[in-house]
């Protein structure tokens, strides 16, 4: 039987709250510090200057120290339960939120891009991890 390619696919269930992600600096990275999607599988620290529209990707804070060279990942704790696949409508980035699309002929279970200040905060799936174009793969965090 072939694979149906309109259901979510789950990729990794999120013990405890606990994720890990690939930091996009150089540096060392204390534990406790906040951190945000900042590209396709990829977190950077929300600095204390940081924009608002980085701060609303925030995926969490880090367990452990982070020792650039020798950990590959950061660890984190985050309020996502899992990582699954889902089918793009449209252009979806790393970092933007996501909701299921209900237009006629969307693919079941296909997201696009929740708008902020337009769409509900109840209609929220999840975080885009992994962007993705015109049903296409993305990864997507859910809450």
């Amino acid at each position: 039987m072939a694979e149906d390619s309109t259901v979510p696919v789950l990729k990794q269930e999120l013990m405890n709250g606990v994720f890990k992600g690939a930091p996009s600096g150089v540096a060392d990275i204390d534990a406790h510090v906040s951190m945000y999607v900042s590209g396709d599988r990829e977190v950077s620290i929300i600095a204390a200057s940081e924009t608002e529209a980085n701060v609303r990707k925030f995926i969490g804070r880090t367990i452990k120290d982070f020792k650039y060279g020798y950990d590959a990942q950061v660890t984190m704790n985050t309020r996502f339960r899992r990582l699954s696949e889902y089918v793009a409508g449209g252009t979806v980035t790393a970092g933007q939120y996501v909701k299921f699309e209900y237009a006629t002929g969307a693919i079941n279970g296909q997201v696009i891009t929740w708008t902020p200040g337009t769409d509900d905060e109840d209609q929220i799936v999840g975080l885009c991890w992994y962007g993705g174009v015109d049903t296409g793969t993305v990864e997507i965090l859910e809450l």
